[in-house]
């Protein structure tokens, strides 16, 4: 189980990320040392209409240390889409 989760997670699906079609919201935190925020601009860019959100203290589990924060921000993403 260990290495088919191992063998999911380093799976390079770069090439997906162009196809996407819808409007994508990425929360990255600065100091994500899991998942580091250069994959985060990468993405960004590589999605077509996506918006990159960064908080500046946040670690790789930024939502949870900005619960409310990450809930405004979602939220305002949603009303943004349905304009």
């Amino acid at each position: 189980m260990h290495k088919t989760f191992q063998n999911i997670v380093n799976e390079n699906l770069v090439y997906y990320l162009k196809s996407i079609e819808s409007e994508v919201l990425l929360l990255w935190g600065k100091l994500d040392d899991t998942t580091p925020l250069k994959d985060g601009y990468k993405m960004n860019n590589l999605i077509k209409d996506s918006a990159l959100i960064i908080f500046p203290k946040g670690n790789h589990f930024s939502y949870l240390q900005y619960p409310y924060l990450t809930n405004q921000i979602i939220q305002e993403f949603i009303k943004e889409q349905k304009k």
